[in-house]
């Protein structure tokens, strides 16, 4: 029931109670199955996966080329994804949320007294 090649189509869903009703879609049913059934995470889904968690230190991926880890990385960086320190990997809105132990203790050793 595809009416356009790249536009919105209405396929048919099916709801709790039984009754189908059509859902709007920008992709034709065909794609949406692949879409729905596929188990292959993206590199960069794999990335923001362990940041989600909070900041790490190291991130380490199985079987990543190196060279296109560090070239997904700048990419997300540079889409505002996720903030890279010398210290720490964080997701972005995670920068000045959370610190990691590393920087708490340059911070405690760094802060001046205050004068009274």
């Amino acid at each position: 029931m595809m009416r356009a090649r790249h536009a919105f189509v209405t396929v048919p869903t099916k709801r709790a109670g039984g009754a189908t009703v059509g859902a709007l879609t920008l992709f034709p049913p065909e794609r949406m199955v692949q879409l729905r059934h596929s188990k292959a995470m993206t590199l960069e889904s794999r990335i923001l996966q362990q940041l989600g968690a909070g900041p790490i230190r190291r991130l380490t991926l199985e079987g990543v080329d190196a060279d296109e880890l560090a070239t997904t990385l700048r990419h997300m960086a540079a889409r505002r994804q996720i903030c890279i320190r010398p210290d720490q990997i964080s997701l972005y809105w995670h920068r000045h949320m959370i610190l990691s132990p590393m920087g708490a203790l340059v911070r405690k050793v760094t802060a001046r007294p205050v004068a009274a």
